[in-house]
């Protein structure tokens, strides 16, 4: 009753959340529960064949339903391949060791061996995707299943000499039954530590993003360039460039169109900064309709060819709401950073030149030099 138990829940929380993996938990217990069922119903003497395909085949179907579990939950693919590589080998085995008239209690181990070898061959598949720290805890889970599901095999072999057979078949349920209780809780535990771990973090990413670009906002920038300085110390901002980007005339915007203009005007140009600049740094909505971009190290040598291009992809967007003819503009202000000097000032000297483009005709990119001269690029012309 125990084991079904668990196996509802899981088959409760699959229905709740659709997340495959619970599925999976749960026809991995209802497998090894029908497994031990089966072995436990049939005698020992006259096994006939059929009862150990059924008994073998129950036990590698909930090896590879476990597996499926951890794999589906990071996203990767198991390698089915080698599982019915596994599978039929096992299969071969035990036909011919039946043939042979192996004792029951030995048969039982060639199954557990299977489990074992199918359950590693997921593990290998999770090793090869991306170490997350989900598939690191995934990755110790079956680690441990394995090591399990080996031990049962070593506990039995070294007393099977000591024993009878109908002991060794009675010590092999045993372990199966306690280890498989054990497993059904741990991974209920486990289950519901990474659902926990998954809603936090899906809070947090909805705390650092701005809800209306998708960019992050400034809390997210903020935690970005403490990660940076954390990671790799102060230095970290010496030859990076920092671009400061303010929408031109937004509150006249704002109030000729309204907010929900205003809104739709932002959204487009988040995702003209996201499409330019994603893999150049990263790109936060630090205010009303100020952007700030951090970009990294190998392309900062570039900072004002890309801020050109965002002034003149910004520029060209077409925007049906707004009157005939009439774009948006943004000022861009940059600044690259000097030898031991605060990401803080670097951002200062960066929002100064935005708005000295601002006061010079906007629609400009303005760069703070290393030197402190200042070179102007862009239009002219003031929106």
């Amino acid at each position: 009753m125990l084991f079904f138990s668990f196996a509802g829940v899981f088959a409760a929380l699959y229905a709740y959340t659709r997340e495959r993996s619970a599925l999976f938990l749960s026809a991995t217990l209802l497998c090894a529960v029908l497994a031990v069922l089966q072995e436990t119903s049939i005698g020992l003497r006259h096994i006939h064949s059929l009862d150990l395909f059924a008994i073998g085949g129950l036990f590698w179907f909930s090896s590879v339903a476990i597996a499926l579990s951890a794999a589906s939950y990071v996203k990767v693919k198991l390698d089915f391949k080698m599982i019915g590589i596994i599978s039929i080998a096992g299969g071969f085995c035990v036909y011919f060791a039946s043939k042979a008239a192996i004792d029951a209690p030995r048969l039982f181990l060639i199954f557990e061996l299977c489990s074992a070898a199918i359950i590693l061959s997921g593990l290998r598949t999770l090793r090869l995707g991306n170490q997350t720290f989900v598939n690191r805890i995934l990755q110790s889970f079956l680690c441990m299943v394995t090591c399990i599901n080996l031990l049962r095999v070593l506990v039995v072999y070294i007393n099977m000499s000591r024993m009878s057979d109908a002991q060794a078949h009675m010590l092999h349920h045993d372990l199966i039954y306690f280890s498989t209780a054990f497993m059904a809780i741990l991974a209920s535990n486990l289950y519901l530590f990474l659902m926990a771990s998954v809603k936090i973090n899906f809070q947090h990413q909805l705390a650092v993003t701005d809800q209306l670009t998708s960019l992050l906002n400034r809390r997210g920038m903020s935690e970005f360039i403490s990660e940076q300085e954390n990671e790799y110390g102060g230095e970290i901002w010496e030859g990076r460039a920092i671009l400061v980007i303010d929408i031109d005339h937004f509150k006249a915007i704002n109030d000729q169109y309204g907010h929900f203009v205003g809104d739709r005007i932002l959204a487009s140009i988040g995702q003209i900064l996201q499409n330019v600049l994603q893999m150049h740094g990263k790109v936060a909505r630090t205010g009303g309709e100020e952007f700030m971009v951090v970009l990294n190290k190998n392309s900062s040598p570039i900072a004002e060819q890309l801020a050109e291009n965002v002034r003149v992809a910004i520029g060209m967007l077409k925007h049906d709401m707004l009157g005939r003819g009439q774009n948006v503009t943004v000022s861009i202000g940059a600044a690259i950073g000097q030898e031991g000097e605060a990401i803080k000032r670097i951002v200062r000297r960066a929002d100064f030149m935005m708005y000295r483009a601002k006061s010079q005709g906007r629609n400009k990119v303005i760069v703070d030099r290393v030197d402190f001269s200042f070179s102007v690029k862009g239009m002219a012309h003031q929106s």
